[in-house]
């Protein structure tokens, strides 16, 4: 079994982030919204605030407290659409339920949603005819999806022809990611939570070649439902008294596989290096229309 390391890759997509900047006049820069007490949000802008300044990105931070009225959000974001230093902007997800987090988002200046969320951004990634490795810098990939192409591309393996299956609870993570894989060349098939079966889910992933979860429930995925000998991605922070697990029941499921990420340590910190990747490809493309 392989062990898919998200804090070794990170760290290259730093180093090449850090080594671009070399000679440059501007300053990446990133603004981070947070609305509401979510502790799990709380340390994930930590860590991205973290890893921005070990970049020396310039960095802006907005934290509201949950019964902020939408408008005062938005006005914000208006606000720092407008702002020469602030190249990407994200907001902190999930927002408090009363937020229409779909019109949040649509706000954002497409060319400063360094997350990728953004429907003008994500139509582009569905018009994509063909991948290679220049389409990550044509448009933006949302960073989650991003650094799950890195992780898998790291095995090299050739997955072209296979059975890939995502388990998600939202289209707007699994569609994206449904396309990049199909532009690589594998058979893809989609398991949204609340929509299909169990028995539907353990029928598909027993024949996954690729196995991405993102289901949002510990030890969702058992070990009947893998394949031997196939790759696992999980996607899924999942917090179990005071550690952190995935969807996945890695103890088990590990024993059987080619190639699986740990929680914590494989997708998370990707995420974040292809945030700030992002923010730098950002910066680069608005200081060329200056």
């Amino acid at each position: 079994m392989k062990l898919i390391d998200g804090k070794l890759l990170a760290s290259k997509i730093r180093y090449k982030i850090k080594n671009s900047l070399i000679g440059e006049k501007t300053k990446p820069g990133l603004a981070i919204i947070l609305v509401g007490d979510n502790k799990a949000s709380r340390l994930y802008v930590s860590i991205k605030e973290k890893e921005a300044h070990g970049l020396s990105f310039y960095f802006e931070k907005y934290i509201f407290p949950g019964n902020t009225k939408e408008y005062k959000v938005s006005k914000l974001i208006q606000s720092l659409n407008q702002k020469p230093n602030i190249h990407g902007i994200v907001i902190q997800l999930p927002l408090p339920k009363k937020f229409n987090t779909d019109r949040l988002v649509a706000t954002i200046d497409p060319l400063k949603d360094v997350d990728g969320f953004h429907p003008e951004n994500v139509k582009k990634l569905l018009q994509l005819k063909k991948w290679t490795s220049k389409s990550k810098d044509a448009i933006i990939v949302p960073a989650l999806i991003y650094g799950i192409i890195e992780m898998i591309q790291s095995l090299r393996l050739n997955l072209k022809n296979k059975q890939a299956v995502i388990v998600s609870n939202t289209k707007t993570f699994s569609e994206p990611l449904k396309h990049i894989l199909i532009l690589k060349g594998l058979s893809v098939k989609v398991w949204i939570r609340g929509k299909q079966s169990i028995e539907v889910l353990k029928n598909i992933t027993k024949k996954a070649d690729l196995l991405i979860t993102a289901a949002g429930s510990s030890n969702f995925i058992t070990q009947d439902m893998i394949k031997t000998n196939s790759v696992v991605i999980d996607v899924g922070m999942n917090r179990v008294g005071k550690t952190v697990k995935g969807d996945v029941d890695f103890d088990v499921v590990s024993k059987i596989v080619h190639a699986i990420t740990p929680v914590p340590g494989g997708v998370g910190p990707m995420t974040v290096a292809c945030l700030l990747r992002n923010t730098f490809v950002a910066m680069l493309k608005i200081e060329k229309i200056k």
